[in-house]
């Protein structure tokens, strides 16, 4: 098959579905250009292009393995459960296989340290990872098991997350919810009560807690292993039985009279998730550069709590089995400070 093909038949699989519990149709299902899917015995392959895309000025786009992992082409994790859920019985779909080459841009500086594009591959890895850990039905291709063994985020005994400076403003918006930026729509969740109560917080939720790696201190930029910039979690906070609880929220972005919805949310909630759950583990091989607030309630958290938050979701991430399979996969790969996921709607009256 085609990746054109693969596209149609996610869309066919969705639509059926809608159609037979009365939710909206989608003909704008497509799979993204930048991964290759093949089928083989047993299952598909997906080849994330090493190459990026020509821009219109005629320079190139960073492959998708060196992408921001909310865009369609970067968020394998994604297109790998949405191939399993909506295809894995009609195509006998039983595992799926990830290769990529090393990315044709240069990762390192020439004295070591990694470049913008090499940041976003090395989380990229540290994903894949985690991604194998969960599923016993994903697998990384053998060319392609060199590469994940030189990350250092997956391999390294010793990494830093850094610490917010200053606290976030926090001020609420207001105005209905809908039409809110999402800046400001999360500023209004984080101070919002009928949010709170609902998502059973034992406080207010922190906001925007960042979540860039070092492998040595003190934290520079000669040290970074992950992206910086506006790399964070949108809302922590806690329950009452000590687990936290990570928000990924997306209100959309427009694409014509449309909304479209990004299939990365459930990327970046997969790495936050673990990134969180192991700096909790207590082994010191990811801790936070210093001592604040949320370094000291990781040390005693009971586990991690993962939630995407939006008013609509990427259609293929509507599957009636895709929480109970993120939560089992989760079980497999953590038992001490257990992980679990959720999906929630952001509601008009919060």
């Amino acid at each position: 098959m085609r990746d054109r093909d693969w596209g149609e038949a996610l869309r066919n699989a969705y639509n059926r579905w809608a159609r037979e519990n009365s939710k909206p149709t989608n003909n704008g299902i497509t799979f993204p250009s930048g991964i290759k899917a093949e089928s083989e015995e047993g299952g598909v392959r997906l080849t994330m292009s090493s190459v990026g895309n020509l821009r219109k000025d005629g320079t190139r786009k960073p492959p998708p393995v060196c992408q921001n992992m909310q865009t369609d082409s970067a968020a394998f994790e994604s297109w790998a459960l949405a191939l399993k859920l909506w295809l894995g019985e009609d195509k006998h779909i039983n595992k799926v296989t990830l290769r990529w080459d090393k990315p044709s841009p240069e990762i390192t500086h020439s004295d070591g340290r990694y470049t913008k594009e090499g940041c976003h591959y090395e989380r990229f890895l540290y994903r894949v990872s985690v991604f194998g850990r969960m599923f016993d039905w994903f697998e990384v291709a053998q060319e392609s098991e060199t590469l994940l063994r030189a990350s250092r985020s997956v391999h390294s005994s010793r990494l830093w997350l850094n610490v917010p400076k200053l606290p976030r403003d926090a001020k609420a918006a207001d105005g209905p919810l809908d039409e809110l930026p999402e800046n400001d729509l999360e500023k209004h969740l984080a101070q919002s009560i009928s949010f709170k109560e609902k998502m059973r917080l034992a406080a207010f939720p922190a906001r925007q807690l960042p979540v860039g790696l070092f492998d040595s201190l003190p934290i520079s930029d000669s040290c970074r292993v992950f992206p910086g910039g506006g790399a964070a979690i949108d809302l922590l906070g806690t329950r009452e039985d000590g687990r936290l609880v990570v928000f990924e929220l997306k209100k959309g972005t427009n694409s014509g009279k449309k909304k479209k919805y990004q299939a990365g949310i459930l990327s970046e909630l997969l790495l936050y998730a673990a990134l969180l759950r192991e700096a909790a583990e207590g082994d010191d091989r990811i801790s936070f550069a210093g001592t604040h607030d949320w370094s000291d309630t990781l040390k005693i958290s009971t586990g991690v709590h993962g939630v995407m938050l939006a008013f609509q979701f990427h259609p293929l991430l509507m599957h009636p089995e895709l929480i109970s399979t993120l939560n089992c996969g989760a079980r497999r790969a953590w038992i001490r400070k257990p992980v679990t996921f959720d999906q929630v709607y952001v509601e008009s009256s919060w």
